[in-house]
């Protein structure tokens, strides 16, 4: 017997919130579920940039890069989508981002 994960796709009309992190940055892209197309993306790169922030990943930059994902989401009449976490764990960052997202707008 193999140790691989089955990954089950569930498929629906529903686009998908996929979550990347690293060391010093959050990642995150909204992906069409069905084209399998990214529609847009955010990092905290971009925060990091406009608040001139010495620190790399703090827990009000991930919610702050949660609630713009939100707005833009509602630009493109977006309001429930599937989070899609990697195998983080759902605290910190995570839990952070999560909290933006519904501040921003979002269902999931």
């Amino acid at each position: 017997m193999s140790n691989k994960k089955k990954i089950k796709f569930v498929i629906k009309n529903y686009p998908r919130l996929i979550l990347k992190r690293s060391n010093k940055f959050f990642y995150v892209q909204i992906v069409d579920n069905l084209t399998f197309k990214v529609l847009f993306s955010y990092s905290t790169l971009y925060f990091l940039n406009k608040l001139k922030q010495k620190k790399y990943l703090t827990c009000k930059s991930s919610f702050l890069v949660g609630k713009q994902i939100g707005k833009l989401c509602s630009q493109y009449h977006i309001k429930k989508i599937i989070f899609d976490r990697n195998n983080y764990l759902y605290h910190g960052h995570v839990k952070a981002l999560a909290n933006g997202l519904r501040s921003g707008g979002l269902i999931f």
